[in-house]
């Protein structure tokens, strides 16, 4: 079927222009309103200091009111109670660097940490730059790396001192777990000898990837579903003390920060941070406190700026970055 439209004649189209004339003509007689006022903002500009770092900021509705904590905060407590934080990452750590287990950050060298990988690589202890590069390489002997799974910073009795925790047991099946103990060597390549102590659990073997090293002790904090333990060495005897508040999930990795003062528990999709109040470092790291999702894949090292500002995290899964984690600006 066919239709067709008839086309108007040349008078009608002049009447209807004219109609349209003089109802453009009346409108420009109307007042017009001024225009809403407009609000500039101004965003003080970020700079990056150490090339080839790339900085990503993510912020993300507070969780927290904000009428107790202010978005913005310098606290890396509080950013991270309030997910308003900023992360900066690091150019690509070498390609041998792709099961990193474990960092520690350096209190004598700045900007730098202490890192190490797990079941089957080297007895070797990395020093690394905060934009990716290897700064040296330290050679545990006699030493093996069953599965190394932690290192952490402590004060020792000749300045800092290194802790590397050979505790990865995925079937739970190790008779011993071994803790490698060094004071903390300059930024140039080496070959020590640590004190060595062979512990076991009282209660029988545990999958375990955190420790947490005071100047008094070291605790280990199991992997496990369900809710984790606390473990404390005593000689060469591990014996459990606390368990965690709730299921964060599977704990990869815990630190303390330099003055004691905030816990950090790592998970595969979390981080979770403490105030240690009185001095209790195991009460803090059993609370629940404050938890921000951190999906990284294979996520399993954490450790705090030396003064607290901040968090540094990798992944095990190549190519390995580090990621700078601090309160937004």
């Amino acid at each position: 079927m066919s239709i067709y439209y008839s086309r108007p004649k040349k008078p009608a189209i002049l009447a209807l222009a004219l109609v349209v004339g003089l109802l453009l003509g009346a409108c420009s007689l109307l007042p017009v309103p001024d225009p809403a006022p407009t609000t500039t903002t101004t965003l003080a500009p970020t700079t990056t200091t150490r090339a080839p770092s790339t900085t990503t900021s993510t912020t993300t509705s507070p969780t927290t009111s904000p009428t107790t904590i202010a978005v913005g905060t310098k606290n890396i407590l509080d950013a991270l109670c309030a997910q308003t934080t900023a992360t900066t990452v690091s150019a690509a750590l070498p390609s041998s660097l792709e099961e990193i287990s474990g960092l520690a950050a350096s209190r004598t060298y700045a900007d730098t940490v202490w890192a190490i990988e797990d079941s089957g690589n080297p007895a070797k202890v990395y020093a690394l730059g905060l934009n990716g590069t290897v700064l040296a390489t330290i050679s545990l002997s006699p030493a093996t790396n069953i599965d190394w799974e932690a290192i952490a910073l402590r004060p020792g009795p000749n300045g800092d001192q290194l802790v590397v925790a050979d505790v990865g047991d995925n079937p739970s099946a190790r008779a011993s777990v071994t803790f490698y103990l060094f004071d903390e060597p300059t930024l140039a390549n080496a070959t020590i000898s640590p004190e060595k102590i062979i512990a076991t659990y009282s209660d029988g073997p545990h999958n375990a990837e955190s420790v947490v090293a005071t100047n008094s002790s070291i605790l280990v904090i199991t992997k496990q579903s369900g809710i984790a333990s606390i473990y404390r060495l005593d000689g060469t005897i591990l014996h459990p003390i606390a368990s965690l508040a709730d299921n964060p999930g599977l704990v990869t990795d815990a630190n303390l920060s330099a003055d004691n003062g905030l816990t950090a528990i790592r998970t595969y999709g979390s981080i979770r941070l403490a105030r240690v109040v009185n001095n209790d470092v195991i009460t803090a790291l059993a609370s629940t406190g404050c938890t921000m999702p951190f999906p990284e894949p294979q996520g399993e090292a954490i450790t705090f700026l030396p003064d607290g500002s901040g968090l540094v995290t990798t992944s095990e899964i190549a190519p390995a970055t580090l990621k700078v984690i601090r309160p937004s600006p």
